[in-house]
């Protein structure tokens, strides 16, 4: 039984581990383009041709990082930490998230489609 349990616990973990890891790595690549990215002093400004930040993204983003700060062992007080969740709610919320990160994906395909035509070169008229 105690075994089971220590396998329950890992997996919980790795899924919490991945949650942060996920939304974290979103931020950077898929919602930013690239454009800035951790660990990395470049500053890429061709990239934002398909960036669309709009306050949902911040409002989901901000609270998702939030929930698995407090989720995480980033040094919490024993009577602050949190017990992890279920791993259906896990699951459910992993779902949420990466039907979010399409749906973002998508926006920032449409939104470099549009952006290229702006580069395009006017046409001249003929009089």
């Amino acid at each position: 039984m105690g075994q089971a349990i220590e396998i329950i616990d890992m997996e919980r973990s790795a899924v919490g581990w991945r949650r942060g890891a996920s939304r974290e790595k979103d931020g950077e690549v898929v919602l930013l383009g690239k454009t800035v990215e951790q660990f990395n002093t470049d500053v890429k400004t061709k990239s934002l041709k398909g960036v669309v930040v709009e306050n949902g993204d911040y409002k989901k983003i901000f609270w998702a990082m939030r929930c698995v700060s407090e989720h995480s062992d980033h040094d919490m007080a024993a009577g602050k930490k949190l017990p992890l969740p279920k791993i259906d709610d896990m699951k459910t919320d992993l779902k949420e998230f990466e039907d979010y990160q399409g749906a973002v994906r998508k926006r920032k395909k449409d939104t470099e489609e549009a952006r290229k035509k702006l580069e395009d070169p006017p046409k001249a008229e003929t009089l």
